[in-house]
């Protein structure tokens, strides 16, 4: 068996942690800071105000459109029904488990003593496909049975990824419900590293957000986990502490018996959390980062509306290339028909997505969706944008 030197890995770990508590200092240093900043959320609003033709004028064209986005659900739906879109096979519950197989690859790896960082990459790749099966799990989109789903995403969620089950799952029904909504969807709380638009608020910090981006998502998961704790700690949810703990407690167990230094340790988790952050983080930025911010739940619109001005698909005009994209993501990478139908199969997606579109185009609205590598470039272009707008806002004023 190979048996890594201690050398290599204390370095890195050391570095790592250079890293990982200067970028805690940045969120939270920054964050109180500019939330306290007057005049930042919705300032287009504030600043640009409309006369009353203009408002009725928008009033009817939203009206027009409300009334166009249910006759496409009502349309959707009915093929939903025709073709049994919602019914669930054993094929995904057998696809869902066989996930679990990389986390039994990265224990193998472990007990094997492989070099440290490939033992890390391994185990972040189980923690992200650990990730998808909860967000499936969630959405009872695995199992017939509401209670098999519960009990399966619970002990995938507290269990094997160390997160409370009821502090996620409290965070991503609301994301559901408030979708790109300013002030109550938990996802635009990316601030002060990352600020992907203009009504939301910035500090002189993201002027830097491009060059910083990286950073925070290699911390995207260990800022879950504080946030995690801290809420249940807050809310009294002993019953998920337990469980974190237990977590956190076989970790140690198994570390303290193992032939890896500290160093190495610190460096297998360390790549854990960056890997899965790295692309969880990239993933989720695909689905809502460029489109529509709505200033409150107050915005009048139609949940079908609602949900095609704020969210955006991956896709690929190769059929190949989008049955691969579905399957890594989870079926993240359609976050339109999620939306729409949250309890859809992974693998009667792309079939929900041919329909959805279908439905859309015949009424006359938008369908937005954007190729991988354009998204990134998408998503690149509006960092710099905003951060053009965070220079003007936080210029230094010399005498």
């Amino acid at each position: 068996d190979f048996k890594p030197s201690s050398g290599g890995g204390m370095e890195a770990a050391s570095s790592l942690r250079v890293i990982f508590v200067f970028g805690l200092w940045i969120v939270f240093k920054f964050r109180s800071k500019g939330m306290k900043e007057t005049g930042q959320y919705n300032s287009s609003t504030k600043d640009h105000g409309r006369d009353s033709a203009a408002d009725t004028n928008t009033a009817r064209v939203l009206s027009v459109e409300n009334k166009l986005a249910a006759k496409a659900f009502e349309e959707i739906k009915l093929e939903v029904e025709k073709n049994n879109i919602m019914l669930k096979t054993n094929m995904t519950w057998i696809l869902s488990f066989l996930e679990l197989s990389w986390f039994l690859l990265a224990a193998w790896m472990f007990s094997k003593n492989m070099a440290a960082w490939s033992v890390g990459v391994i185990w972040g790749i189980a923690q992200f496909r650990g990730g998808v099966l909860m967000h499936m799990a969630i959405h009872r989109a695995i199992f017939k049975s509401d209670t098999m789903n519960i009990w399966f995403g619970g002990f995938v969620v507290n269990i094997i990824i160390g997160i409370s089950w009821r502090w996620w799952r409290r965070r991503h029904q609301a994301h559901h419900r408030e979708t790109n909504i300013l002030t109550a969807d938990p996802d635009l709380k990316t601030y002060p590293m990352l600020v992907y638009n203009e009504q939301l608020p910035t500090s002189f910090i993201t002027q830097f957000q491009t060059k910083l981006l990286p950073l925070y998502l290699v911390m995207y998961i260990p800022i879950w986990r504080i946030s995690s704790v801290i809420r249940c700690i807050k809310q009294g949810w002993w019953y998920d502490i337990s469980f974190t703990l237990l977590h956190w407690s076989f970790l140690l167990l198994i570390f303290t018996f193992s032939s890896y230094s500290f160093g190495q340790i610190y460096l297998i988790l360390s790549l854990r959390e960056a890997i899965t952050g790295l692309t969880l983080g990239t993933i989720f930025m695909f689905g809502h980062f460029l489109e529509e911010v709505l200033p409150s739940s107050d915005h009048g619109l139609d949940p079908t509306l609602h949900v095609l001005k704020t969210t955006n698909n991956i896709e690929s005009l190769n059929a190949y290339v989008n049955t691969f994209i579905v399957g890594f993501t989870g079926g993240l990478s359609l976050q339109i028909e999620h939306h729409l139908f949250p309890q859809c199969p992974v693998d009667k997606l792309s079939q929900l997505a041919d329909i959805t579109k279908t439905a859309v185009h015949r009424q006359g609205l938008d369908y937005h969706s954007t190729s991988f590598i354009g998204g990134l470039k998408d998503i690149w272009y509006r960092l710099e944008q905003i951060e053009d707008v965070a220079l003007e806002r936080h210029v230094v004023k010399t005498s």
